[in-house]
């Protein structure tokens, strides 16, 4: 997608070509967690670890990396290169639910 056309700068249509070139150049951004942020993402670490043994995999820290990967990747969706609390509590929120179904799941199994 044309970053001039996601910005609405110009209302042409996106092509697959414009569409590749968002996504490269979002790759390239530079993303920053700022510092007051820092410990809602620390506490949230902490919050799944406590829940690891009802989980069917560890909590590791590629599994934080990952965390933090994710949370990049959610201020890149819409070109930023400051993480904002909306980029946490999405990812938060998908990897809750994401537990959910998991520890769901694992107690069908059981039951």
């Amino acid at each position: 997608m044309d970053v001039f056309y996601v910005a609405g700068l110009i209302n042409a249509p996106p092509s697959d070509v414009d569409s590749r070139l968002y996504i490269n150049f979002s790759k390239q951004l530079p993303v920053e967690l700022p510092p007051h942020l820092v410990q809602k993402v620390k506490d949230f670490a902490l919050h799944i670890k406590e829940k690891e043994a009802n989980l069917p995999y560890p909590i590791t820290p590629n599994a934080v990396k990952g965390l933090m990967e994710m949370i990049k990747a959610s201020a890149r969706l819409e070109l930023r290169t400051s993480i904002d609390l909306k980029d946490l509590e999405r990812v938060f929120d998908i990897f809750e639910k994401a537990t959910e179904l998991n520890l769901h799941q694992q107690h069908s199994q059981t039951a």
